[in-house]
């Protein structure tokens, strides 16, 4: 905090900004090569195996971002909560 009570900016995360672009471009890419081969073997048992991984990664990115946000804040259980 500054003398006035005010807090004081950071300075802008150059690198962060460029991962998280890259991250997103990412993907995209692999969402659009799935979209493609997921239209192209529609019903078949490769296309179904391959969305049940995706939906299994899906959820494991998620809780994975949710346990690192709760890390963050404080909120892992230890010892006596």
């Amino acid at each position: 905090m500054s003398q006035t009570g005010l807090l004081e900016q950071r300075p802008a995360a150059g690198t962060r900004t460029a991962t998280l672009v890259w991250l997103i471009a990412l993907g995209a890419v692999v969402l659009a090569i799935l979209g493609v081969f997921f239209a192209a073997n529609n019903g078949t048992p490769a296309a179904v195996v391959a969305g049940d991984f995706s939906i299994l990664l899906a959820a494991i990115l998620a809780g994975r971002s949710c346990a690192r946000v709760a890390a963050k804040a404080g909120l892992t259980p230890g010892p006596g909560r």
